[in-house]
């Protein structure tokens, strides 16, 4: 029995979740008896087992987990409510889990429509297909239950490795009752949208006339970060108030910085890339972390020192991080803020399928403005490939979403030739534009208090 349960999910199928002594997180399913699901729960570690074998960041093995975890749970649960077990899996009831997640989902207020749902589906049939074949392999389920030739589900993985054949290799062969023609693949198919200034407008005051302060402050830092550096979300939820301490930011003064320079603790692919900061914003995420000490105002009273008071938590709760739940003081989690953050989008009039990363999208077309600019500006190359190669380094990208910033960017400069050095300028000065206002906001607020 696990020492201490972290959670309990309802039924019909439960969700165990404990820590070991050594701070390893462990997972484990339980049926409506309470009886203990072997096949998920060992499937699952060893997909831990896997990644920390191969020396994988807690971030990337805590993803794998979740996905496979989450999926798991929800397909038990559909074969739970129809009857069935693993022994008696088929196709059909893989087409009736298939149509059973893709209603779930589209009921949910979230949803992004009926192209999302899809795509959030095959995401979790790629999960049950790798587990089913896990089960064949291992001898869960009887022979002949899982393969390609007369067999009750029909998946090629099992011959992926042995057979060398280039169709066992085929998506449609290893997950046959995947949606098709959704655009998983297709850059335009997924539709992807580019956040503007105007948009971010919108968002601050939908979040100061809607939401309660203390989120509505949080949330408007967090968007303002994520337009002017382009964090992801996930580098972003792991800031540390130490990042912007007293010792940091004396030691880049004294060395006249232009700007601050700080290493995130979360990139993407284990990177350790440097990002610099405008010295505007630094000095907005530090009024936040401590609150005004000058006067009572709404600098002060919405800080995170005045949320971590008003939830009744201390620093143990937070655990060091900078953006905070306003219920128990804890670091907000990446699905929830996500989640959140996408209702709020849709709220404002954005596209259904807008999402955080549209943020960084914004931020990736601006740096690509302005690596066209500076390029033409001493003769350098302008083939895109070039442009794309260096962007994808400076961003931690990859290469085909740097290649999405630059044609982005081209295209709205179309035409506009004569006053691209102008926009350029103005590009630069939004970023430090937002975080201004505020400082000028606070300073109105603390005259207004006298």
């Amino acid at each position: 029995m696990p020492d201490s349960i972290a959670s309990i999910v309802k039924v019909p199928v439960r969700l165990i979740r404990w820590k070991l002594a050594d701070g390893t997180k462990c997972v484990a399913f339980r049926g409506q008896k309470h009886e203990l699901l072997e096949e998920p729960t060992d499937f699952v570690e060893e997909i831990r087992d896997k990644h920390v074998k191969n020396c994988s960041s807690p971030t990337a093995l805590e993803s794998a987990v979740d996905a496979a975890v989450y999926a798991l749970k929800e397909f038990h649960s559909y074969l739970s409510l129809i009857g069935c077990n693993l022994r008696s899996i088929t196709d059909a009831r893989i087409d009736g889990y298939k149509n059973w997640s893709f209603g779930k989902i589209r009921k949910k207020k979230n949803c992004r429509g009926e192209l999302q749902a899809k795509q959030s589906v095959n995401v979790k049939l790629r999960q049950i297909y790798s587990y089913l074949a896990w089960c064949q392999k291992n001898e869960r389920v009887p022979p002949l239950t899982v393969g390609w030739t007369n067999c009750n589900v029909q998946t090629s993985l099992l011959d992926v490795d042995r057979s060398g054949l280039d169709s066992d290799r085929l998506e449609s062969h290893k997950y046959p009752k995947l949606y098709r023609r959704i655009g998983e693949r297709s850059r335009k198919g997924r539709r992807q949208h580019w956040a503007t200034p105007d948009e971010i407008i919108d968002l601050e005051r939908w979040l100061t006339e809607n939401e309660n302060p203390y989120a509505a402050r949080r949330d408007i830092l967090m968007i303002r970060v994520a337009d002017v550096i382009g964090w992801r979300l996930s580098t972003l939820l792991d800031l540390r108030v130490s990042d912007f301490s007293d010792a940091a930011v004396e030691r880049a003064e004294k060395a006249k910085a232009e700007r601050f320079v700080m290493v995130p603790w979360t990139q993407k692919n284990n990177a350790n890339i440097a990002n610099s900061i405008p010295w505007e914003l630094v000095y907005e995420i530090r009024r936040y972390i401590q609150g005004n000490e000058g006067g009572q105002n709404e600098q002060s009273e919405y800080s995170r020192k005045a949320l971590l008071i008003a939830a009744g938590a201390s620093e143990k709760d937070a655990r060091g991080r900078i953006f905070l739940r306003t219920d128990n003081g804890r670091p907000l989690t990446r699905a929830g803020t996500n989640s959140r953050m996408s209702s709020i989008f849709k709220a404002v009039g954005m596209p259904v399928w807008a999402g955080w990363h549209s943020l960084r999208r914004g931020n990736n077309k601006r740096a690509a403005r302005k690596e066209i600019e500076f390029r033409r500006s001493f003769g350098g190359s302008m083939d895109h490939n070039d442009i794309a190669e260096s962007l994808s380094k400076k961003l931690n990208q990859t290469t085909t979403s740097a290649l999405n910033a630059y044609y982005e960017a081209k295209e709205d400069m179309q035409g506009q030739s004569v006053v691209d050095e102008l926009e350029d300028k103005l590009a630069a000065a939004e970023a430090r534009g937002d975080a201004l206002q505020a400082q000028v906001n606070m300073l109105k607020l603390a005259l207004s208090a006298k």
